[in-house]
């Protein structure tokens, strides 16, 4: 509440109990956290995938498709018996040990019902580059963005999400010639129904 920001690689909210609110100035962050490896690619100039590759442009010399490392699979749930372990749930760094390329990081939500109020982006794990950030002289390719995965029960209330607040893993932007963007990453609402107001 009250502008708060909550950040990490991982957030990890375990309340099944409880309604979890993120207030109108509020958010959860887990964007540019991660510096894994798993869809970096071997070509200087293409960008990092996830669940899905990541941009390619035409005109780059040598590009050959067969070599992008994707991995991850659409259906995979947080392992249960233990929440923190990531595996392959979590986004690629664009260029290795290079940060303005890290990855998305992870949120997973276990809650009997989910609120979100006020405008713009209230759960989020986007890659680096970021769209905001400005123009610069020297290249960059775009990490993958992350892992988001929200469960509610909606036992004791109804889930809540204003029509202006949205829930992103976009994946970075690209800077420079022939670099490309990182793939997008995974958003899982499980069973989340939603009472928009």
């Amino acid at each position: 509440m009250n502008g708060s920001q909550i950040e990490g690689k991982q957030i990890i909210i375990e309340a099944p109990l409880s309604e979890v609110v993120i207030s109108d100035s509020s958010t959860l962050w887990a964007s540019g956290q991660s510096i894994m490896t798993y869809g970096t690619h071997l070509m200087k100039t293409i960008g990092a995938a996830f669940i899905g590759q990541a941009g390619y442009c035409g005109g780059i010399d040598g590009f050959d498709a067969s070599r992008q490392k994707t991995y991850g699979y659409f259906s995979r749930l947080p392992q249960k018996s233990d929440l923190t372990a990531f595996d392959d749930e979590i986004g690629s760094i664009g260029r290795p040990n290079d940060v303005e390329t890290a990855g998305g990081g992870r949120i997973l939500i276990y809650a009997d019902s989910l609120r979100l109020e006020g405008v713009g982006p209230k759960i989020q794990a986007n890659a680096r580059p970021y769209a905001s950030q400005e123009a610069r002289r020297y290249s960059l390719m775009g990490g993958s963005g992350g892992y988001i995965f929200v469960k509610t029960a909606e036992v004791n209330k109804k889930n809540s999400i204003s029509p202006d607040s949205t829930i992103e893993a976009k994946g970075g932007y690209a800077f420079g010639k022939e670099m490309t963007g990182g793939s997008g990453g995974v958003v899982v609402l499980d069973n989340l129904k939603v009472d928009q107001k």
